[in-house]
């Protein structure tokens, strides 16, 4: 649809000005231009969201889905009380996770997640409220609740790392 390809090319094309924004060292800046990179990262990441969220889909797409999920295979953790389990989580959006793990949780379970990018560029190394949505056969889907807003910066990072990865493999 040429809708959705413009919203691709726009998304592929924030992403580049993301990364040139990135590779500025923000001590070479002077207060003015500072300010200036800070207000346009910020315009960014709101417009990123706004790609990324069920707004930005059609009614069909929308149809039993809240976000854009990408696929993903990062390590990550899932904890309800005690110790951690460990999980894999295989596609992530802005508003949630599918884990592949053994920990068992009934839907509703209030849980914390961690998620782990090795070798990537967004720290998540920060528990992430979470609530289970569902589950089936060693999968549990958790959507993220109440998360600070620096937690759900990092989480629109990660998504938006992991789709500007999906992008360079041809995905």
């Amino acid at each position: 649809m040429p809708g959705e390809q413009e919203d691709d090319a726009e998304f592929g094309q924030l992403l580049v000005e993301l990364d040139q924004l990135d590779a500025q060292k923000s001590a070479t800046l002077d207060r003015k231009a500072f300010m200036q990179h800070g207000a346009r990262r910020y315009a960014i990441y709101k417009r990123l969201i706004a790609l990324l969220s069920p707004k930005a889909m059609s009614e069909e797409e929308r149809k039993g889905r809240k976000a854009i999920r990408i696929p993903c295979s990062l390590a990550a953790s899932i904890r309800q009380a005690g110790e951690p389990a460990a999980a894999t989580a295989e596609d992530i959006s802005c508003g949630g996770t599918l884990l592949r793990t053994d920990f068992l949780a009934r839907v509703g379970a209030e849980v914390t997640v961690m998620l782990k990018d090795e070798g990537g560029k967004v720290d998540l190394t920060m528990p992430i409220p979470a609530r289970v949505a569902w589950t089936k056969g060693g999968r549990l889907g958790v959507s993220f609740v109440s998360a600070s807003e620096g937690v759900s910066h990092r989480i629109v990072r990660l998504v938006c790392e992991l789709k500007k990865r999906q992008r360079k493999a041809g995905g």
